[in-house]
């Protein structure tokens, strides 16, 4: 589904990502992971658009995506969220939902928008999503109000609810500072819609959740890909200890 081929970028002179080449399976759930600095971010940024790489290629469904502005990309079919929650913290939750549902090119008001964004106008799997992750009876609420935990669980709500739907689906870090209960959540909310046909390509450091939650991991040092494959093999990887621990 997604491709990436021999593609490098450098800031500075300073490689941050060198030559990489990986894939992603349709309907798969993947980690992408690395020491803190490993290139991984950078990577998800070259997907997305937000950074333009150096050298290689990215495809989509076969199709190149390098050079593609980020609003075009998503148009293709990819979403993601940031390290750094990127909502609309004074949207209800329900505004935060009708609003990917508008028409591209809305202008840079979103005031404006504003007033036509009513509950009956959320997309129909909506209220099961909130439901799903405990957020339904909060629908009215600012996104700000929320607790840390609970703004990521909307950030993925917000991208499986968006027009277009997209198929790939890319999350960094989504399990970082928020509690138990709710990364089980997380975890049972990725596993069902992978099962409905999404595909996740995921950055996170909990290790303990990737090896149980991915069919294959991709390990990241200094910008180049130094092991891939299944949980079982990533875990007693030599190379993948040393980038971890030292020697």
């Amino acid at each position: 589904m997604l491709e990436l081929r021999d593609v490098s970028k450098r800031f500075g002179g300073i490689g941050a990502v060198e030559s990489l080449s990986l894939a992603v399976r349709e309907h798969s759930i993947t980690a992408l992971i690395g020491p803190n600095g490993s290139g991984k971010t950078v990577t998800f940024n070259l997907i997305t658009g937000l950074s333009r790489l150096d050298h290689g290629e990215i495809r989509f469904n076969g199709a190149r995506i390098d050079g593609c502005m980020p609003d075009r990309i998503a148009l293709h079919g990819i979403a993601r969220t940031f390290q750094h929650l990127k909502l609309f913290p004074e949207f209800s939750i329900v505004e935060t939902l009708v609003l990917l549902q508008q028409p591209r090119g809305l202008g840079s008001s979103l005031a404006s928008v504003r007033p036509r964004m009513m509950p009956d106008r959320l997309p129909a799997d909506a209220q099961e999503l909130l439901e799903f992750v405990g957020l339904w009876d909060k629908r009215t609420e600012p996104a700000g109000s929320l607790s840390y935990g609970q703004q990521k669980l909307l950030a993925l709500v917000s991208l499986l609810t968006m027009e277009p739907r997209p198929s790939l689906i890319l999350l960094d870090e989504p399990m970082a500072g928020i509690n138990p209960t709710l990364i089980t959540t997380l975890v049972r909310l990725i596993r069902t819609y992978r099962e409905r046909g999404r595909t996740f390509l995921i950055i996170e450091h909990d290790m303990a959740v990737m090896m149980d939650l991915c069919e294959t991991l991709i390990v990241l040092d200094h910008g180049r890909k130094i092991a891939e494959g299944p949980p079982d093999a990533i875990r007693v990887d030599a190379n993948v200890i040393e980038a971890y621990f030292g020697r």
